[in-house]
């Protein structure tokens, strides 16, 4: 009997610890894979004849949701399509010697790695954009945080980038997306100011010119790592950190602090099925602009991809003697939350197999 009753107040305990944890990561979602969009792909039978694309409600039924679609024609102002789709930064480079305050990450160990920018609506010459980094995981698709997708304002048209240690080389290839596939739960979180189940699967349908972006592997469920596997994780991006601004000679604004590709290791301190929590090493770590970017191990068959950064937690400002403020929310940094992608490879599965059948696309 007694150990009926301590096993009892275990199980009471361990469940009372698990919802305190949820509410204090800014990643655990509630609304989970194990309760929400469950279930097999969508098939083309289930699409009702002549009717293109899959419901909303048949998408969330499996946790699905189209968060971007392009559109086929662009507005009338722009009669040659949108300018900002072609190479377009020799004209802006006026020989500057400007670099980043920390050498740049080797390519060679982040394979996959691509940026992400988002234009809004409204910006009709391109020069309103935001920015992410995402990772190509098969010949069309590249993973992402749905918050890049999903911004307070509508998106005009995603873009994806090779990845390069300055992100203004000239002619610099670039590719629309067609569409973007969210986790149906995001809406959820997003809306409440909050990040969970912060995934989404980018797709890209001409990838000519991103032959150089590789494939890479992500850790699986079928697969997944203990937490003493997981050592010297690192990450890269272009954020904040590389404090550096940009515009052509037409206009065309280049974020602040989006140039050069910066990046390094962490460490990783909790390590759960859905995330994975990190602290800055030697006070540098992600920053705005490197959400949707993946965090990286050494497997045994080269860099593996374990999650992608969804939410910081910056550090706390401090302020001089007339009240400016003394530092950003970019050093020193602290604590980084990752969307590990072996809680959500059935997720991705099923994006993947319910989006794309038979040559066409009908999420």
């Amino acid at each position: 009997m007694r150990t009926l009753v301590i096993a009892l107040l275990a199980l009471v305990i361990g469940g009372v610890g698990g919802i305190t944890a949820s509410r204090l990561e800014p990643t655990k979602s509630f609304l989970n894979e194990d309760l929400l969009g469950k279930g097999p792909p969508l098939r083309l039978k289930d699409l009702p004849e002549g009717v293109e694309y899959f419901s909303g409600e048949q998408l969330a039924g499996i946790g699905l949701r189209t968060c971007f679609r392009r559109e086929s024609q662009y507005p009338e102002e722009l009669p040659d399509g949108p300018s900002w789709i072609e190479p377009r930064l020799e004209s802006g480079q006026d020989g500057s010697e400007a670099r980043p305050p920390r050498p740049f990450p080797e390519l060679d160990r982040l394979p996959g790695l691509a940026k992400l920018s988002r234009v809004d609506r409204g910006s009709l010459r391109g020069n309103i954009r935001f920015h992410c980094g995402s990772t190509r995981i098969s010949q069309h698709w590249f993973l992402t945080a749905a918050h890049c997708i999903k911004p307070e304002t509508e998106a005009f048209d995603i873009l994806i980038y090779p990845a390069r240690a300055d992100s203004l080389e000239a002619g610099l290839a670039v590719q629309p997306a067609s569409h973007a596939i969210c986790h149906s739960a995001s809406d959820f979180f997003l809306g409440a100011g909050r990040f969970g189940d912060d995934i989404a699967l980018v797709y890209v349908p001409d990838v000519t010119g991103l032959e150089e972006v590789a494939v890479t592997s992500i850790e699986s469920a079928e697969t997944p790592l203990l937490p003493g596997e997981i050592e010297a994780p690192y990450f890269a991006g272009w954020s904040q950190n590389s404090e550096v601004s940009k515009m052509t000679e037409d206009g065309l604004v280049i974020e602040d602090g989006a140039r050069f590709l910066q990046g390094g290791r962490l460490q990783a301190t909790v390590v759960g099925r859905q995330i994975l929590r990190t602290e800055a090493v030697d006070g540098f770590g992600p920053c705005q602009g490197d959400s949707g970017g993946p965090l990286y191990v050494e497997g045994p068959n080269g860099p593996l991809v374990i999650g992608l950064l969804s939410s910081i937690v910056p550090p706390k400002a401090k302020y001089d003697e007339e009240g400016f403020q003394t530092n950003d929310n970019c050093r020193p940094q602290t604590t980084s939350f990752y969307v590990r992608t072996s809680g959500y490879s059935d997720w991705i599965r099923r994006v993947q197999k319910t989006c794309l059948q038979r040559g066409r696309f009908v999420c």
